[in-house]
């Protein structure tokens, strides 16, 4: 607190500041040329005397500011889940019911095991969203989804060349995100019939849809 009370009573009452620029100017010019000549109170030295002494120990500063994370604890689900800040990450299936570390990053969630290891990282999603890792899962499973996925495609297609464009869109990325979105459409075929359900897709596919 002592520097800014030195630069509140010493600098500015003998000045009169015409422009932010040139204030910042004289001020620097001040704080090198004279309150960095006197002698400060704590350390009994001059503080130009004391930072050309400590130069050398001086590092470099990082070329990126240091990233800003929090940390927390997730439980891992059945279905190889864990849910952080209300948006769901997978991790690798042994890891099923176990309590893990969560690193929160500007852009990357990570997860650690107990031994601090790395075993899952994603890119940050919106909540109620996912990020899903087909390796995570087991073979089971990923069998399971396999095959779904090829039923899926059969139904869309007799369905209408529309809902089969707009299954292949929701399976092309993230099988496993947008699997029950898929299994939803085709199911409307049930209620609304095939070709209400085809023109339906078409205007989805013209007018774009989301997640």
């Amino acid at each position: 607190m002592s520097q800014f009370h030195d630069v509140k009573k010493s600098f500015f009452p003998t000045r009169t500041i015409e422009s932010i620029d040139k204030g910042n100017r004289e001020l620097k010019r001040w704080c090198r040329e004279e309150a960095a000549e006197r002698m400060h109170g704590t350390t009994r030295e001059r503080p130009n005397a004391r930072f050309e002494r400590e130069r050398s120990l001086l590092i470099d500063l990082p070329l990126r500011w240091p990233e800003l994370c929090t940390y927390t604890r997730a439980k891992v689900h059945r279905d190889c889940h864990i849910q952080v800040a209300s948006a769901l990450y997978s991790v690798p299936w042994q890891h099923i019911g176990q309590t893990l570390s969560v690193k929160l990053g500007e852009r990357l969630v990570e997860v650690y095991s107990s031994n601090h290891a790395v075993i899952a990282a994603h890119l940050k999603t919106a909540r109620g969203t996912r990020r899903t890792d087909s390796s995570h899962l087991p073979e089971s499973a990923i069998a399971f989804f396999s095959r779904d996925r090829e039923a899926l495609s059969k139904a869309a297609s007799a369905i209408g060349t529309h809902c089969e464009a707009l299954i292949q869109q929701l399976l092309g990325d993230r099988v496993v995100d947008r699997l029950r979105a898929a299994q939803g459409v085709i199911r409307l075929a049930d209620k609304h019939g095939p070709k209400a359900l085809d023109a339906a897709c078409k205007r989805a596919l013209t007018f774009g849809f989301s997640d």
